[in-house]
């Protein structure tokens, strides 16, 4: 049976993943869509697609965090990248300079890994987009630059 998300959070980095997913989760019956957006990264064009908008600095992840729990938001997906230059303009709040600290000497994709645990630790979770997709609408799946896809069972 899937289950039903009223309202998916989208974490939005750079290029177009983050426009293709709000699309297609409008199309699959996505009411309310909430998206924290970074400065210089994520895409203006995003503000014309979801309900809500809220741009932040690289590095603030308390921020980050409270605007998803303030706005309702269980489910959330990170989309897009964020660009390694502003990597090295971070301004980490106390909550991302720990998780830096902590991640220290480990490998990038933990540090997404482990970034995606804290937002859990918010009691918000972040899913992998298909994984989202199929369960907000049964038999249809989001692909990266396609349109909603029938599954095997539809």
């Amino acid at each position: 049976m899937a289950q039903d998300f009223d309202t998916i959070g989208i974490i939005a980095g750079n290029r177009s993943l983050p426009l293709v997913f709000a699309r297609q989760a409008r199309a699959l019956g996505v009411k309310r869509l909430v998206a924290v957006a970074f400065e210089n990264e994520t895409s203006p064009e995003l503000t014309a697609l979801v309900d809500e908008i809220v741009w932040l600095k690289v590095g603030q992840l308390s921020k980050m965090i409270s605007a998803l729990k303030e706005r309702g938001v269980s489910h959330c997906v990170m989309l897009g990248q964020i660009a390694p230059r502003n990597l090295f303009d971070l301004r980490p709040d106390f909550r991302a300079l720990g998780l830096l600290i902590e991640v220290e000497g480990k490998k990038r994709a933990f540090h997404f890994r482990r970034s995606g645990g804290g937002v859990e630790e918010g009691r918000n979770r972040i899913d992998r987009a298909g994984a989202l997709a199929a369960a907000t609408h049964a038999g249809n799946r989001i692909l990266p630059g396609t349109g909603p896809e029938r599954g095997a069972n539809g």
